[in-house]
């Protein structure tokens, strides 16, 4: 972001106890072929490829901005076709049973008048 290359705080390189090359770098409990780290007086001495107390991480530079505007538009929400077919049959019975039951008030109101 805005060509910065530094870190926001100093990495530490290497210096990471260890007893054996294996952990530095340890890569499921064998040096990771990546690294030429290694144990070296119980402190870890990392390559050129890691950093880090323990060489866990690789040297590199993340380009992606991750401090992109937020788009707050409006998007319209998004329905399955299958939720829509349900929504459909469900509107369609409510209205089937709203007219039947219309049409048996006023039938009964008929027959109430002929009476």
């Amino acid at each position: 972001f805005n060509n910065e290359r530094q870190p926001l705080k100093p990495l530490q390189h290497g210096g990471g106890s260890c007893s054996h090359h294996s952990d530095c770098f340890n890569n499921y409990g064998t040096q990771s072929l990546f690294s030429d780290s290694k144990c070296i007086k119980n402190k870890c001495v990392c390559g050129k490829e890691t950093t880090g107390p323990h060489c866990a991480a690789f040297k590199a530079y993340d380009d992606q901005n991750w401090d992109v505007p937020y788009d707050l538009s409006l998007h319209s929400p998004f329905l399955p076709s299958s939720l829509l077919r349900v929504l459909i049959a469900l509107i369609a019975v409510a209205i089937a049973l709203v007219t039947v039951r219309l049409l048996s008030q006023q039938a009964a109101r008929k027959a109430a008048a002929l009476v």
